[in-house]
């Protein structure tokens, strides 16, 4: 399948607890999204000419046959485990973090085949003088069921990790807003690989 992108919209939240040895702040953090990430592809290869059976008379089947496939995966709920890492200075505390990732999917996915021809080619012969008379090719309509074949998956569980960059800045003694990236990747949600990109903003209260 062909490569594709999308975006979208979230909201979530995030908890943690962190520990600090002067200007160096390290913690661990778990952060909640809920988003509609929804992307499909589809593509046609063909025709492809495919061997089929070799008959007792010594013929074989040939099938000349088009296969057009599609597929979507939507991500509605991301929830990643970090571990994080600053350094603080005046108002301000810089991070990276590097984390484990859970999302919940649907998965579809449908494919349907175009048969356009079935050749049999007969067993060559031997003539008069022992002349060897090739096969002939016998060719005819190739039937196939009209309906695709068909997969929806839904609640499926996608596990990957997270990685990401962000600042904080301190509004008040309790108070703080950070901005950040994190990029998450899902290697195999069901044969479908999905690299997800976020910008977010958020205010946070310290206890």
């Amino acid at each position: 399948m062909p490569k594709g992108s999308t975006g979208a919209a979230g909201f979530g939240g995030f908890i943690g607890y962190n520990y600090r040895w002067d200007d160096v702040v390290m913690g661990g953090e778990l952060n909640y999204n809920h988003t509609s990430l929804k992307i499909g592809a589809a593509d046609t290869i063909g025709p492809l000419l495919v061997p089929g059976a070799n008959l007792p008379d010594g013929s074989t089947v040939y099938y000349t046959v088009q296969v057009a496939s599609a597929a979507s995966v939507a991500i509605n709920d991301i929830m990643t485990a970090r571990l994080r890492g600053g350094w603080t200075f005046d108002n301000f505390m810089p991070y990276g973090f590097i984390g484990f990732a859970v999302g919940r999917a649907e998965v579809s996915r449908s494919t349907t085949l175009a048969g356009s021809t079935k050749t049999t080619t007969t067993p060559p012969t031997t003539g008069p003088g022992g002349i060897v008379i090739p096969g002939v090719p016998v060719t005819g309509p190739l039937i196939l069921p009209g309906d695709p074949q068909s997969q929806v998956q839904t609640g499926v569980f996608a596990y990957g990790f997270a990685a990401g960059l962000g600042v904080e800045v301190a509004l008040m003694q309790n108070l703080f807003a950070r901005a950040e990236w994190e990029f998450v990747e899902f290697p195999n949600i069901s044969d479908i690989r999905v690299q997800v990109n976020s910008a977010r903003v958020a205010v946070g209260l310290k206890f």
